[in-house]
């Protein structure tokens, strides 16, 4: 497989590069690029996040460490929101412009429309990210069968609704999102649980540390619990 953006998959489908100038990229590697970048066209208003089989509206920070957010919106000057992701290295989201390095890396398809984007890596590893448009309640109940339509909250009957589901899974035992359970750091499963309305969804200790983590972000949860121990050895 030759991983290409959206533009050069365009000119490679029409023509664009003769056959020995494919044989080149495909002998250059991964090598040949940094990173694949791309951008999610989805920016509502309202989306409810389905993350690890659970369910987050209203909710800007989805994923958090002791006040540093990993999974999280951000609105824009009209108010639409826009993804961030910053759990671990295998994908970085930045107001819904994304990057996947190319390290490792197997297998990324990103579809027209800028409506999903899966990676898969060498590892085993697996990131996805998938917006959906549902019409109505049947639509909604469809896509996710076994969630009893009564546990709906009557907040999210304002149809239609947008749906971003996302799915990170790395090493194992380490804080996964499966694409109908969550796995916490302890092995404690969670699924079908509705987090609604405040400012943080999930929040995971500080004494863990997911594999994966970027290097920035490791610095910063230490430099944090640094503080707080000297803190508590002042009192």
């Amino acid at each position: 497989m030759i991983a290409l953006c959206r533009e050069h998959a365009d000119k490679a489908d029409n023509g664009s590069y003769t056959n020995d100038q494919l044989r080149r990229f495909k002998q250059m590697g991964p090598e040949s690029a940094a990173a694949i970048r791309g951008e999610f066209g989805w920016m509502r208003n309202k989306i409810v996040a389905h993350l690890g089989g659970n369910f987050y509206v209203d909710t800007p920070i989805l994923v958090a460490m002791t006040g540093l957010p990993l999974i999280w919106f951000e609105r824009n000057e009209y108010g639409e929101l826009m993804l961030n992701y910053g759990l671990r290295d295998e994908a970085v989201i930045t107001n819904n412009s994304w990057v996947v390095p190319q390290h490792e890396l197997e297998q990324v398809i990103c579809k027209p429309g800028g409506r999903s984007l899966d990676v898969r890596h060498k590892s085993g590893a697996r990131f996805a990210v998938t917006f959906t448009e549902h019409p109505n309640l049947a639509s909604f109940a469809t896509r996710f069968p076994r969630l009893r339509q009564a546990a709906i909250p009557l907040e999210v009957n304002s149809f239609p609704v947008t749906v971003v589901d996302l799915t990170s899974v790395g090493c194992a035992g380490s804080f996964q999102l499966h694409p109908g359970w969550t796995v916490l750091p302890n092995g404690t499963k969670l699924q079908n649980h509705w987090f609604f309305g405040g400012k943080v969804g999930l929040e995971l200790a500080l004494s863990y540390f997911p594999p994966g983590l970027r290097f920035d972000q490791l610095e910063s949860l230490a430099a944090a619990r640094e503080s707080m121990n000297w803190r508590n050895r002042r009192r």
